[in-house]
């Protein structure tokens, strides 16, 4: 079947279609899942958003829709505010094992806590990551090789754009830590008050 665009609100029903903005999905796990039997992507009105996310191959996601949008280039990710809670339980969001390039781009990721990338974790994929805030992200145990408060990115072909990733905590990499990683472009960033404890406060 074509790709779709699955709808998410956080007034929807997971056990709606997600075809349109009234007849939305209530999560964004659930329109991610909907819409990797076609590929597409997944559109997120603002709201707060308390889950922990596993991307999936072919779908693109996009925060910062009012929730009336009929057009992608419509929406505002500074005016509406899209933002994942990890709730201090695991890396917020992961790409893992992911074919083709797949775009995660107008959110707000807090208060991920994990081993490694508290806020977002890649491992052998290739994800756009551009027009995001990440904040308030924590990787931590008692080694000095825990990485990425905020992203971390393992043997990966990232693009990190855009971004304003601040107040990321980790051993090492506070904002950003990069391991394997060949051919990333990590360009027009901002980085705010990130700390490690040993080496790389905003970047490794």
């Amino acid at each position: 079947p074509p790709p779709i665009i699955c709808y998410v609100t956080p007034s929807g029903n997971d056990g709606n279609d997600g075809l349109s903005w009234a007849t939305a999905m209530r999560t964004i796990q659930a329109g991610l899942d909907r819409t990797v039997m076609t590929g597409g992507e997944v559109w997120v009105s603002a709201g707060l958003y308390p889950e922990r996310i596993a991307m999936r191959p072919y779908v693109d996601l996009y925060g910062g829709f009012s929730g009336v949008e009929t057009n992608r280039d419509q929406r505002d990710w500074n005016k509406n505010p899209t933002v994942l809670d990890g709730q201090n339980y695991g890396s917020v969001v992961s790409f893992r094992l992911l074919l083709g390039l797949i775009r995660f781009d107008g959110f707000t990721i807090q208060n991920g806590r994990s081993i490694n990338g508290g806020g977002i974790l890649a491992e052998y994929s290739s994800p756009i990551i551009a027009n995001n805030t990440i904040q308030n992200n924590i990787a931590t145990n008692s080694s000095s090789m825990v990485l990425g408060g905020g992203v971390y990115a393992n043997s990966c072909s990232m693009v990190l754009s855009n971004n304003l990733i601040q107040d990321n905590i980790s051993n090492s990499g506070g904002g950003v830590a990069l391991n394997n990683d060949t051919s990333d472009l990590v360009v027009r960033n901002t980085f705010r008050s990130n700390t490690a404890a040993y080496t790389g406060n905003g970047f490794l």
